[in-house]
């Protein structure tokens, strides 16, 4: 992986988690960034000669990225939220295929979720982040591929990325976006456009879940159409994306951007965003039932939950590399308050 691929370390002000991911990546061979908007500047204990601190602040999120892009030189490219944890051997093996598959532009693997709790795998619970199954992106025309990743979303934003792909989608970028879910998007036109998708059958990356995080308190997509306060926002990130896909198909800008307004409108009203009423499965239906049963109705739901998340895992962790990886994230959740 040397001189292939930057690894990027986003962060603001949670340094303790920084510190615990310079440990994971002790021995990684490839570039490191912080990219660090923090109120306060902070010295890194864990620090090598790999590693470059690049501090913003003030900085938005969209700004900062685009600013620390310009650092990087090496062709590949992948960002890590700080308490997020992406998979060394697996970068290694995405860089490997997008090195032999030129047509794609994008790639990752299975990501699995952690929430820290009091009562399940002595304070550390896994589980996947998505349904365990091979998800591709592979058609020719570029416009058809957006709408299938839109389709069925998958985030990309931690992905591996080609570097000069990922540069052009934030190129103009911080002056325009501020919500945080439209500059998830930005990894998503752009790249998809330029290339197809692939996701490999390998662990690539551990994030947290937490009913606190960033994600579940900002104006997702749904929200950003309805809302009067993120119409300007929300036209000026249609026209800057129309602009980038219009200039490199070659295709009628207008055009374009009326596509994107409905494949975003679409979008903000589907399932995929977690707002949308849906019928309840069977299974959720006699968990329903379950729950009333009293005494033992929460004890046969628990235990029954527990025994999927174990199946998922054995079938989502697949090689003895992978359990060791997933052990060693464990190990440092614990370490690290």
């Amino acid at each position: 992986m040397d001189n292939l691929i930057t690894l990027i370390i986003i962060v603001h002000n949670r340094h303790s988690n920084v510190e615990r991911l310079l440990k994971y990546y002790e021995g990684f061979s490839s570039s490191l960034i912080i990219a660090d908007s923090s109120e306060k500047k902070y010295v890194y204990v864990n620090s090598s000669p790999d590693l470059k601190h690049i501090y913003t602040p003030g900085l938005s999120f969209t700004e900062k990225i685009n600013h620390v892009l310009q650092y990087v030189q090496t062709p590949y490219v992948a960002m890590c939220a700080d308490d997020d944890f992406i998979i060394p051997a697996a970068i290694s093996k995405c860089i490997g295929f997008l090195e032999s598959h030129k047509d794609y532009s994008v790639t990752q693997g299975t990501c699995l979720m952690y929430k820290k709790t009091d009562n399940y795998r002595n304070g550390v619970e896994f589980g996947l982040l998505y349904k365990l199954k091979t998800y591709d992106i592979e058609q020719a025309k570029p416009i058809s591929r957006l709408e299938q990743m839109f389709l069925n979303y998958r985030s990309v934003l931690y992905a591996v990325h080609r570097t000069e792909i990922l540069k052009a989608s934030f190129r103009n970028a911080g002056d325009v976006v501020k919500n945080l879910f439209l500059n998830e998007y930005l990894t998503v036109f752009y790249p998809i456009i330029s290339g197809k998708y692939k996701e490999l059958p390998l662990l690539y990356q551990v994030r947290e879940f937490s009913d606190f995080s960033d994600d579940k308190i900002t104006d997702n997509i749904d929200t950003l159409f309805a809302s009067k306060k993120h119409e300007k926002e929300l036209e000026a990130f249609v026209s800057l994306i129309a602009e980038q896909i219009s200039n490199t198909l070659l295709l009628d800008e207008e055009l374009v951007r009326n596509k994107i307004r409905i494949l975003l409108s679409k979008f903000s009203k589907s399932p995929a965003i977690g707002k949308t009423p849906v019928k309840k499965s069977v299974k959720k239906r006699i968990g329903t039932v379950a729950a009333a049963i009293p005494v033992i109705g929460k004890w046969m739901i628990n235990k029954n939950r527990k025994i999927e998340i174990a199946s998922n895992l054995k079938k989502a962790v697949r090689t003895g590399g992978e359990k060791e990886a997933l052990l060693k994230i464990e190990n440092l959740l614990k370490s690290y308050p």
